[in-house]
Order: structure tokens, then sequence, then C-alpha cells
């Protein structure tokens, strides 16, 4: 059972269903669907077929486009309504070059192959959100987990 201080007070709740083997949300970016997670263990915004240009060789794996770009990404939530999750991605190249350590708009691309279209939410989607993860079987004062919430 979830501690009082911790009960959930998200306003758009994200059943987890399994695709690949992983615990993945619904959600469609420039017309496509991809299978989406929340994953604080992986330190960029990473996404299959972006249409963002990539970094220059040995780096193709880094986004790096011109400008600071918002994609204006849809999650299903429990209600089944799309709800908007805008991420912004800055060109990696130039974020790794600088005197930071962490960023909130720093991105890469999944390779295709792994059974789908997918969006890794990393760490810097966390940044500045307050997001609750409820693992399999796990107990919430608003449901049984696997699920998400923000």
């Amino acid at each position: 059972n979830t501690n009082s201080q911790n009960t959930i007070s998200a306003a758009n709740i994200y059943p987890a269903t399994y695709q690949s083997g992983l615990p993945t949300f619904n959600s469609t970016y420039n017309s496509n669907s991809y299978y989406s997670f929340l994953d604080t263990g992986t330190n960029t915004l990473s996404l299959s077929n972006s249409g963002l240009t990539t970094c220059a060789s040995p780096y193709t794996s880094w986004l790096c486009p011109s400008n600071t770009t918002t994609l204006n990404i849809g999650n299903y939530n429990s209600q089944n309504n799309l709800i908007n999750s805008p991420i912004s991605i800055a060109n990696a190249f130039n974020l790794l070059n600088s005197n930071n350590s962490a960023f909130n708009n720093i991105g890469t691309v999944i390779p295709s192959g792994i059974g789908g279209q997918f969006i890794d939410y990393g760490l810097p989607f966390f940044y500045g959100k307050n997001i609750q993860i409820v693992f399999n079987g796990s107990n919430s004062n608003i449901g049984t987990g696997p699920f998400w919430a923000w």
C-alpha cells in the first residue's frame, strides 16, 4: 500500500500495455503510432523515426537539429483521450560541447528493428514535472499498477 504522503494526484493516467516485453503506453507523433515508456535510466529523450537531423559521423545516434525543435507528441490516457506532451530537442553536439552536464532537451535515435516505433521519455522528461510510476501489481490510491501518471 502507498503511504499517505505518497498519494497520486495526477491529472492523467497512462496504463501500461506490453510491446516487445516492455511496459508501454500509446502515443502519436506526425500521424504515426508509437509505443512510449518512461525511463529514468536513460539520459536522453529517444525516438524512432523522429524526422530530425542526426549528428555527423561518428555521432549519428544523436539528434542535431539546426535549431531547437518542439515535437508535439500526443499520449493516450486511461480514458483514451489524446493529451499533448510536447518535448524539445536541441543540437546534441552543441549541448555535449557546453560546460553543462544535464540537459532537458537532448535527444537520440532509437534504432529500427526492435519491434515497432518507440518513444523513450528518458530523464530529461522528468525535469520540472511531478510524475508517478506505479509498478505492476502495486496498489495506489487510484488503482493497481502498472501505470504512469502526471
